[in-house]
């Protein structure tokens, strides 16, 4: 058995929209007893379709890496609701994320590391000034409004995504709208200093689709060098399989 690299963070990709309801069926046997129960209590059948498909694809990264087999992982959740391994006793220092919107999952895992991935769907019939006031720092508002309408969109997306995925990361109960501020451009980071020094956490835009917005945030240190690995899953038949071609990352 092996265990996760603490210089490389591994981001697998899952495309839903195909997945039908007896496949997800047929995969609830890679859950745990809790997980099962949990989705059963889930009243929205696409939420309780993406818990399902986020966990399985999780615990089946997991034993692919590792070699564990997927039902010997046990999650457990902190007081702010981020999960983590709590079992077996020598992985629980891999960490993961997950994240999913409209026919994507994203998960991300490495070692020793705090780690938050999320995608989101770019909508561009949503109404993003009023949300972006309300829940954005004001730097971070006016860098958007000053923009060309045609950018407007692409730049609510890159903040928010950069904002939840540290969110995740930090996984302390951190709501969107607290008083760190990022800049998006030329490449994501904090604004001005904040408590956790920008020296200590990294950001990185995934390209998986032209629908969807992904970002990557990480903790660690000066001049480290980092290996992300990007994958594709597919169903096949009661379990998942690693698609032979990677997501190829600049």
């Amino acid at each position: 058995m092996t265990t996760p690299s603490d210089t490389q963070i591994d981001i697998i990709f899952l495309h839903t929209n195909r997945i039908t309801k007896k496949t997800i069926e047929n995969l609830m046997h890679i859950l745990s007893d809790r997980e099962i129960q949990c989705a059963r209590q889930i009243l929205n059948s696409e939420e309780k379709n993406q818990f399902i498909l986020s966990r399985t694809l999780l615990r089946t990264a997991l034993h692919d890496i590792t070699s564990v087999p997927p039902n010997n992982w046990v999650i457990e959740t902190t007081e702010f609701g981020k999960p983590y391994i709590s079992a077996p006793v020598d992985y629980t220092n891999v960490t993961f994320s997950s994240s999913h919107s409209n026919g994507l999952i994203s998960c991300a895992l490495t070692a020793r590391r705090s780690v938050g991935i999320d995608v989101e769907f770019v909508n561009v019939k949503t109404d993003i000034e009023p949300i972006a006031k309300r829940l954005f720092t004001r730097e971070e508002y006016q860098d958007i409004v000053v923009r060309p309408i045609s950018e407007r969109t692409d730049a609510f997306y890159k903040y928010w995504t950069l904002k939840e995925a540290y969110a995740k990361a930090r996984g302390d109960g951190m709501l969107l709208n607290l008083d760190v501020s990022f800049v998006i451009d030329p490449r994501a980071e904090f604004r001005y200093p904040v408590s956790d020094s920008s020296a200590h956490w990294y950001f990185k835009r995934i390209e998986v689709t032209p629908s969807h917005m992904v970002t990557l945030a990480y903790s660690g240190v000066q001049r480290e060098n980092i290996h992300i690995v990007c994958n594709e899953y597919l169903v096949n038949g009661h379990t998942f399989v690693k698609s032979h071609s990677q997501i190829p990352q600049n």
